[in-house]
């Protein structure tokens, strides 16, 4: 059964906009890879700004393109990957997008018109990334 998801910031109304940009940024922290914790959707020259955690899901804005970056001293590194390039998924046109929370995991999703989708979720502090 779907319960309630706490959202901050303004979900993004997509539907009908083309993706000019698809990021993830993962983390490295010392020895520790985290892939794909958050993710950068962009439409009309905006990127959105999407995070999950701890079942709450965070979105903001920026005119900014995502870029990678670190804190050599600290051993911390931040790396952006163009997953939207690499999927074939710019110039397609978004066609729905949805947040749901089943037990343990929250989800947000993007279907685009031609059928292909995307499906961000965090379950125990652990984010995922699904194209298909």
């Amino acid at each position: 059964m779907d319960t309630p998801i706490e959202t901050h910031g303004t979900v993004p109304s997509l539907r009908g906009l083309t993706c000019g940009g698809l990021f993830s940024q993962g983390a490295i922290l010392g020895n520790v890879l985290i892939q794909d914790h958050i993710l950068f959707i962009k439409a009309s020259d905006v990127w959105h700004r999407l995070v999950i955690d701890n079942g709450v899901v965070f979105w903001r804005q920026q005119t900014v393109e995502p870029a990678s970056w670190s804190i050599p001293e600290e051993g911390f590194h931040y790396p952006v990957r163009d997953v939207g390039s690499a999927r074939g998924l710019l110039g397609l046109q978004f066609e729905l997008l949805t947040q749901t929370r089943e037990r343990s995991t929250t989800s947000v999703a993007f279907r685009f018109t031609n059928g292909r989708c995307i499906r961000f979720s965090e379950c125990d502090d652990k984010t995922t990334l699904q194209i298909v």
